[in-house]
């Protein structure tokens, strides 16, 4: 019996289960964050107008990666997350991209730091820190220059919506044209020259100068999907 992009039944079977296993995994990484976090909590932090711990779950941020990884074509191509918390997710996203974060939570960033220095695994769960980048800095969001990065990530950081819009317009000025943007949860209006990407996942945009340039890379990336 043809089944199309399954093969055979016993395939597809195979397919299902396996697709399974990976949400089962990835939910128990999310909790398994979540209980991280709760030790770490900083009330003074979350008063100043920080999210202490907002959770997006890696599955759909596996997929904005791979939409982006997509558009760009470039393995060498440099992402950030905005308020990174723990690291996590610049973790994951070095499977597409080089990799970095911005935390200003003290606590939090050396957490990162550990989850994203290269190790060399040895038996019995021993293990040796390898000299490279330093991937996560101690940065305020507000005054960083987003202009190295092609791609910027953030999931509402702030919880106070002026600080939070504040942040936005950062990110949006000084991000590089073409730069892909990743804004979960946006509370600010976009500017005219970031426009939408139509990916499978809709919240890919991008920063373009010109209508001429938006329409080619729109055109561009509805073909892609």
């Amino acid at each position: 019996m043809e089944l199309g992009l399954y093969g055979d039944f016993k395939d597809r079977h195979s397919v299902i289960h396996m697709s399974k296993k990976i949400d089962r995994l990835i939910h128990l990484i999310n909790q398994l964050e979540r209980k991280v976090y709760e030790p770490l909590f900083d009330k003074n932090y979350y008063e100043a107008g920080h999210w202490d711990y907002v959770c997006y779950g890696f599955k759909a941020f596996l997929q904005h990666l791979e939409e982006a990884h997509k558009i760009l074509g470039n393995n060498k191509a440099k992402f950030i997350d905005v308020g990174c918390g723990l690291g996590s997710k610049v973790h994951l996203a070095g499977l597409y991209f080089d990799s970095y974060g911005i935390e200003l939570n003290q606590k939090y960033c050396k957490v990162a730091k550990e989850i994203n220095t290269p190790r060399k695994f040895f038996k019995y769960g021993r293990y040796e820190d390898l000299d490279g980048k330093n991937r996560i800095f101690k940065k305020d969001a507000l005054t960083f220059d987003y202009n190295p990065y092609d791609v910027i990530y953030f999931f509402r950081p702030l919880s106070e919506q002026p600080l939070q819009e504040k942040l936005e317009g950062r990110i949006f000025e000084t991000a590089q044209p073409g730069a892909i943007i990743i804004p979960i949860f946006a509370q600010s209006r976009f500017p005219k020259h970031i426009r939408h990407l139509p990916t499978p996942s809709k919240e890919l945009y991008v920063k373009v100068m010109n209508d001429k340039k938006a329409n080619r890379l729109h055109n561009r990336v509805k073909n892609l999907f």
